[in-house]
């Protein structure tokens, strides 16, 4: 079974409605949500906080490297209107399940640079292994 690698452009902390930013940056989401929404696919916990998500439409088993690349052309046209965002948080989210290894996770200067000039910073890897593989000793939690 081969890894899944999701990657996508999450901004939080917004003091409008995500529908501003759609309209700001002149790209539909993937995923937005509003304060007091329930939060998928917990019914009891609601969003603190509004969002706008964009998630990278190449394939799963695509590397981390290319998705936030992908992302990253699309987002560059508008970092003018990115960064009139103010102190809304912005990240690039990456969770990897990991069913065949944990894949290379690196990124050049040229990424990390094109990350930070859209005021944005670069969250941890989220790894998840399939259970059955920590039960036979080849992945740990």
């Amino acid at each position: 079974m081969q890894n899944e690698i999701k990657v996508s452009f999450i901004v939080t902390g917004l003091d409008h409605e995500p529908e501003v930013i759609t309209g700001l940056l002149k790209i539909d989401p993937t995923e937005t949500w509003k304060i007091g929404e329930p939060m998928v696919p917990s019914p009891i916990r609601v969003h603190k906080e509004n969002g706008w998500e964009l998630a990278s439409q190449l394939d799963t088993t695509t590397g981390v490297g290319d998705q936030v690349r992908h992302l990253l052309d699309k987002l560059e046209p508008t970092s003018d209107a990115l960064n009139s965002l103010g102190e809304a948080y912005r990240e690039f989210s990456c969770v990897i399940y990991a069913n065949d290894g944990v894949p290379e996770i690196h990124f050049n200067h040229d990424t990390l640079r094109r990350i930070a000039n859209l005021g944005a910073s670069l969250r941890e890897p989220e790894l998840s292994y399939e259970v059955s593989r920590c039960a036979e000793g080849r992945g740990t939690f």
